[in-house]
């Protein structure tokens, strides 16, 4: 989804509406959804006006698809031109001298991914230039007269002449060439050989220069391309163009600078064959070069180049040695070349020379484009496995499947690399020495008819991506090469951490007659569990710890006081528990379920925490569960123990929020009261009043707030206190009608019908505020009564939102 931003206030000419015609979305078509908006930077744009050529370029903006020139000649619009991303500048040769034209250009976006987010496109400010177009019967050298600014006599160190074409002999074997350009002209350039010469008729075209930096007018170009073959005189002439191709092509300007060559004596014999040995490499065969002393050049003199054959004096070396036929029969030299494009004619030339003198002529053959066609597809696929005997998936099981019986698999190879780089993997990318190599594990498939085979690799480092490919080959069809493209990930399974269960219990509910024994719970017993993946994943990887820890709890604590369960101090040293499985009668099962439980008897009073951290063998990479709680108390020392709850409140902010920690106080050793409800009395809780005789616990007992932040991936757990929650009972008196219930005898007794006195439910609360809400916390209350050992509740949780 697209919307264009137009910038052009102030300018009559947009009333035509063609700048808004071509470039404006209707508003209907957007959603309702959106809600964010989005511009491209505005692009930067400058215009330069040339003979015969405006020149406009821009500065690259972030996130464009691509670029739309609007064209104004005198205000009204001619045209527009709309270019990709990479584009940067447009030439309009489409001009009438003294014409203002004026140009915009729009940065596009691309198309949405979220119909929630619109980005708009971009318009630049207008920039404008008046054109410059002689009369047509100008020549390509003489626009220089018309450049803006320029005074027709004035300086000429920029023009094409022959005094300023300079030629130099680089090492030797080549040469280079320099001359002056002009930014609204191209250049062809020519060499000839011979002290006697005609331009036309012998002519080697070295290179056709398109000026690529338009922006700049006046500038220094060097050439280094040019190549020694021969012996002789090297004259250098240049021809220039007008981009604008209204305007003629210059006379030639021949340099009045030349390089002379000294000549080996001899001529160099037609080269005996040129014909491709296979689908990229390129057999060259030539007869041998006779010195003035009869011998034989040897293989140093023989210099081979290739050429595509529509560019014959571009000369590029060819990639093999020279060498004899063989050590007896001299009489006969050949070079291997290894072409990389082998879909197009070239032409090989042999060059005779000493390294100083060239030989007065050179040889040539031409080689069409390889005929071979194409072979078709070889697929490449694999999937991590757990081939060998350490149970990760860290190997790969490969497919090859080849398109025919007559296919064959030349070589095999495998390259890793980080998952992390990002860049498309090439057949290039490989690294294709004989030790990764694996055409000798490639082995057939079963069950097949000949053209599926497999290859199996282990071990490969976790967090690699891993790629294979393969090289094939057919008779008459170009050698194949196939790469499975998206690769295969070698990766741990994600280390999940075990569930832990912690309860107190009473171990000598065992006995038989459970009935005489009064229970006390101080004994403890955990439970661990644990998924594991049954296909890619073994128990056998993980072994696991149990770790307690009792906290710093005395038995009266000041409000000052922090109970801290350290994760370096007071946790005791981890004791090693093995899992079972839990799910062996289930064969088909992709998850195993594995368990084990733990006792811990006859405990002393206090606060316990339980952890299991689960460690992976192969890295020590180590996850911990969550931290369960056990609180041991058998001393009666408070009556009423609370049992409190917490939430979030949910009118507060998403970042920071406040809990609510509360408690009802429900001492149902005394009898309820109830309302009455059409004449009777109605048991159930909402219409609970108050409880007969209820006092308040002597001593009284102050209830004190702890909380612990839990910060993801830590262990340390430190309980600081918060404050004292207070209690917010109240006394009414009102003509209410009550009943007393009796448990005994299930009857309700009416005890008032005015003004009778009662105690409501009492409850405790306190709101703790502007908690961050990426933490988890954990509360625990401290009941404090004088002359008795202090009471602590079990913690209760609250996860964080973030």
């Amino acid at each position: 989804m697209k919307k264009t931003l137009a910038k052009v206030a102030g300018l009559a000419f947009l009333a035509t509406g063609l700048l808004l015609a071509s470039c404006t979305t209707d508003a209907s078509n957007i959603s309702s959804s959106i809600d964010t908006v989005l511009s491209l930077t505005t692009p930067v744009v400058k215009a330069t006006a040339y003979p015969g050529m405006n020149y406009v370029s821009w500065k690259p903006v972030a996130g464009a698809d691509g670029f739309v020139v609007y064209i104004y000649e005198d205000d009204h619009h001619v045209r527009s031109i709309t270019l990709g991303y990479e584009v940067l500048n447009y030439t309009d040769v489409e001009l009438k001298n003294g014409a203002k034209y004026t140009y915009y250009v729009e940065a596009t976006s691309k198309s949405s991914t979220s119909r929630s987010v619109v980005t708009e496109n971009s318009m630049s400010e207008p920039v404008s230039v008046t054109g410059i177009v002689p009369s047509y019967n100008v020549k390509s050298l003489d626009l220089v007269n018309h450049e803006k600014g320029i005074d027709q006599a004035g300086e000429k160190e920029y023009v094409l002449a022959a005094k300023n074409i300079h030629v130099a002999r680089d090492f030797k074997d080549k040469f280079s060439i320099s001359f002056p350009v002009k930014a609204y002209l191209n250049y062809d350039v020519y060499y000839t050989i011979g002290n006697e010469y005609d331009t036309y008729t012998n002519k080697r075209e070295l290179t056709t220069l398109n000026y690529l930096d338009n922006a700049t007018n006046d500038k220094i170009m060097p050439i280094a391309e040019g190549v020694i073959s021969v012996g002789g005189v090297y004259h250098i002439t240049v021809v220039a163009n007008a981009e604008n191709n209204h305007f003629g092509s210059s006379d030639p300007v021949v340099a009045d600078e030349t390089i002379e060559v000294e000549t080996l004596n001899g001529d160099v014999e037609d080269i005996t064959s040129a014909a491709y040995v296979n689908a990229n490499k390129v057999r060259v065969v030539f007869p041998k070069f006779v010195l003035d002393n009869g011998k034989t050049a040897p293989a140093s003199y023989y210099k081979v180049y290739r050429s595509v054959k529509d560019k014959p004096y571009t000369y590029t070396p060819v990639s093999g040695a020279v060498k004899a036929v063989s050590l007896v029969n001299t009489a006969s030299f050949y070079v291997e070349d290894t072409v990389e494009d082998n879909t197009v004619d070239y032409v090989y030339t042999l060059v005779v020379t000493d390294g100083t003198r060239y030989a007065g002529n050179v040889s040539t053959a031409d080689v069409a484009y390889f005929v071979y066609a194409d072979q078709d597809e070889t697929t490449v696929s694999g999937a991590a496995s757990t081939e060998d005997t350490d149970a990760i998936a860290n190997d790969i099981t490969w497919t090859i499947t080849l398109p025919a019986k007559d296919v064959k698999i030349e070589h095999v190879y495998i390259y890793e690399k980080k998952t992390t780089d990002v860049y498309d993997v090439a057949s290039y990318d490989f690294d294709r020495s004989e030790a990764k190599d694996l055409k000798s594990k490639v082995t057939p498939a079963l069950n097949t008819d000949g053209t599926t085979f497999n290859v199996f690799t282990t071990n490969h480092a976790v967090g690699n991506t891993v790629y294979m490919l393969v090289v094939t080959s057919q008779d008459n069809k170009a050698q194949g090469e196939w790469i499975n493209e998206d690769g295969v990930d070698v990766k741990y399974n994600t280390l999940a951490a075990p569930a832990l269960s912690a309860v107190a219990y009473d171990n000598r509910l065992d006995d038989s007659n459970v009935s005489a024994i009064t229970t006390v719970l101080n004994d403890v017993i955990i439970e661990v569990a644990d998924d594991i993946d049954a296909k890619s994943d073994s128990i056998d990887n993980y072994s696991y710890k149990v770790f307690v820890s009792k906290s710093t709890l005395q038995d009266d604590i000041d409000a000052g006081d922090t109970i801290t369960f350290s994760a370096t101090n007071d946790w005791l040293a981890g004791e090693a528990i093995e899992l079972k499985n839990n799910s062996e009668h289930d064969v088909d099962a992709t998850t195993l379920n594995y368990v084990a439980t733990k006792k811990y008897e006859d405990i002393t009073d206090g606060l316990y925490a339980y952890k299991v951290v689960k460690t992976r063998k192969a890295t020590g990479e180590e996850i911990c569960s969550d931290i369960s709680f056990v609180n041991i108390d058998t001393a009666d020392s408070v009556d009423y123990k609370p049992n409190p709850t917490v939430t979030w409140k949910e009118s507060s902010t998403n970042k920071t929020k406040t809990a609510k920690i509360q408690f009802i106080k429900n001492n149902t050793t005394n009898s309820p009261i109830y309302l009455e409800k059409d004449g009777l009395p109605v048991q159930d809780s909402t219409h609970i009043c108050g409880y007969v005789s209820e006092a308040p616990e002597s001593p009284a007992v102050t209830y004190k707030l702890y909380r612990a932040t839990i910060v993801k991936g830590k262990t340390d757990i430190v309980y600081k206190f918060v404050r004292n929650i207070t209690d917010n009972t109240r006394t009414q008196s009102a003509a209410y009608t009550v009943y007393e219930w009796t448990s005994s005898d299930k009857t309700a007794t009416q005890i008032a019908s005015s003004n009778y006195k009662y105690d409501n439910y009492i409850t405790y609360s306190y709101e703790d505020g502007n908690l961050d809400t990426a933490n988890s916390y954990s509360y625990i209350i401290v009941c404090e009564k004088e002359n008795s050992k202090d009471y602590i509740t079990s913690p209760i949780s609250l996860s964080g939102q973030n």
